[in-house]
């Protein structure tokens, strides 16, 4: 596949290519950005908002907690190190490189675009997670460009591209998804048939979160076709699959299920929530389902309860039997559900 481009992109790359290397304090467009960054109340990003973005466990991420979007203030850039600092010891991961986190979280976006285009790697890596972070439409023409440098590089013949890179360009992609302008969006359409996999991955499981059924086959190519997947992560794009529509047949539910093995329980809030005749049926037959893992039967009658589904007491009655202790009491919780909720007249029942 060609490089991504768009008209718009491609104009403002010109731009962008003039952009200077003097410090941040000194160009005209940081004053005004930090000016007028000052006279009104920080954004606060959360990682609620993130996650939705990032198909790949993303350690980065789960650990960003909530802080201002920058540019930001030297000060302040200092004050969410320092926390950063603080919970070295008892967090899973802390970013070592200050240096260049403090760099683009005080840049405007100028200087940002100048960084996602650095030749210093981990420069580089810090402004695309920066990017994500700011979803700011202007970043969409560096993105682009950084991305397509990406996967030349490791498209080459190469022992040992700089391991960031792959990592990076799904982190790109991710960004450009939150910029969610047509333009934005428009990219991600052809970053579906992209030739590495992993940006076609992230692309369609992007647009499905719009419910988009563009990149359907993508994602069914990463549920069934690529095992080397971790299944957490195949599992994320089965659940996208679902929202879109996927799964009208048993034959496609029993795909989707024996394909993730235990990782196919949290598929079973989706079908409850669906709650059409074929989902609430499938939930009912899993919950007695002894060649299942037993979590799958345990989710099943757990969401079974939650629909308040009257049809799935006989076999939440079998589940009673079941020979694990956690299936029971699902069985028995979900059971104390149903027999509560109001029956067709609006009165309580107690079967």
């Amino acid at each position: 596949m060609t490089p991504v481009r768009t008209e718009a992109a491609a104009s403002l790359v010109a731009a962008f290519v003039t952009v200077t290397f003097l410090p941040a304090c000194a160009h005209q467009d940081d004053l005004s950005e930090r000016s007028s960054h000052t006279k009104r109340a920080p954004v606060v990003v959360t990682k609620d908002e993130i996650e939705p973005y990032l198909p790949f466990p993303t350690i980065r991420f789960t650990m960003l907690g909530s802080r201002p979007v920058g540019p930001l203030a030297p000060q302040e850039a200092e004050s969410y190190i320092q926390r950063l600092r603080d919970v070295r010891y008892s967090a899973l991961y802390v970013p070592r490189h200050y240096q260049e986190l403090r760099l683009v979280m005080t840049a405007s976006v100028k200087k940002l675009s100048e960084y996602l285009l650095s030749h210093d790697e981990v420069l580089a890596d810090e402004a695309a997670f920066e990017a994500a972070l700011r979803a700011d439409k202007r970043l969409l023409p560096p993105l682009v460009e950084s991305l397509n440098r990406i996967v030349v590089v490791i498209s080459k013949e190469m022992k040992a591209p700089p391991h960031g890179l792959y990592s990076r360009r799904t982190t790109i992609v991710s960004a450009i998804g939150r910029i969610g302008t047509s333009e934005a969006l428009d990219v991600l359409r052809q970053l579906v048939e992209h030739q590495d996999i992993y940006v076609r991955l992230t692309a369609a499981y992007l647009l499905a979160q719009r419910g988009e059924k563009h990149g359907m086959s993508t994602l069914r190519e990463g549920v069934f076709l690529t095992p080397q997947l971790d299944r957490r992560v195949r599992r994320r794009f089965a659940e996208a699959l679902l929202n879109i529509g996927f799964g009208t047949t048993k034959s496609e539910l029993d795909e989707l299920f024996d394909s993730l093995d235990g990782e196919a329980r949290y598929l079973s809030p989706i079908l409850a929530k669906r709650g059409d005749k074929l989902s609430l049926a499938y939930l009912r037959e899993q919950s007695v389902n002894r060649n299942r893992y037993h979590g799958v039967r345990k989710w099943a009658a757990m969401a079974l309860g939650q629909a308040r589904d009257r049809a799935a007491i006989p076999y939440l009655l079998r589940a009673l039997g079941d020979n694990t202790r956690e299936v029971r009491e699902e069985a028995e919780q979900a059971l104390r559900l149903i027999e509560g909720s109001p029956s067709s007249d609006g009165r309580p029942e107690h079967g």
